[in-house]
């Protein structure tokens, strides 16, 4: 939510706080890309082969490769092999590789927006006030859940003695 507070149009999957993100701006003004749960749960129970799907992505195995052999790592060849081989041979167990596809085809949505500008303006506002309304409805609840309970802070700021509080 707090990308949401500065204006930003989310790009995620849909998980964790993209959801209530997504719940609050409205479908239309987030993007969420990959698979839901139900997907990754049926892709896991399948099998999933993130390496089949380096394999038949030239694009991706081409970044990949990439990324393997150094390029991002001049000097250090050896640097990013291990993201590789968890991505490609040691499972991809967040299924990563399984969304790639997915994701490009939802940032071309992003930059296809982006060049619109009065739209991305006003997506980027409702992101803004309803992000702030958010947060200020959080904010109610900590208070009122927290309200009732004295609460104890340090006299004097970093030079205060040890056990000197103010109720």
């Amino acid at each position: 939510m707090k990308l949401s507070l500065n204006g930003a149009l989310t790009i995620g999957t849909e998980d964790g706080a993209n959801i209530e993100i997504r719940d609050q701006v409205g479908a239309d003004n987030i993007f969420i890309f990959g698979n839901n749960t139900a997907q990754v749960a049926a892709l896991r129970q399948e099998g999933y082969h993130p390496n089949e799907v380096y394999h038949d992505d030239p694009v991706l195995k081409e970044a990949l490769d990439k990324i393997d052999g150094g390029f991002f790592s001049p000097g250090d060849r050896p640097r990013y092999h291990d993201v590789f081989n968890c991505l490609v041979h040691y499972g991809d167990h967040y299924q990563l590789l399984a969304d790639y596809a997915d994701y490009v085809a939802t940032q071309q949505r992003v930059d296809a927006l982006y060049l619109t500008p009065t739209e991305w303006q006003r997506k980027a506002i409702l992101n803004v006030a309803v992000g702030d309304a958010c947060a200020q409805a959080h904010l109610a609840t900590l208070v009122q859940h927290y309200g009732a309970a004295k609460k104890a802070m340090v006299v004097g700021g970093p030079t205060a003695q040890a056990g000197q509080f103010r109720c």
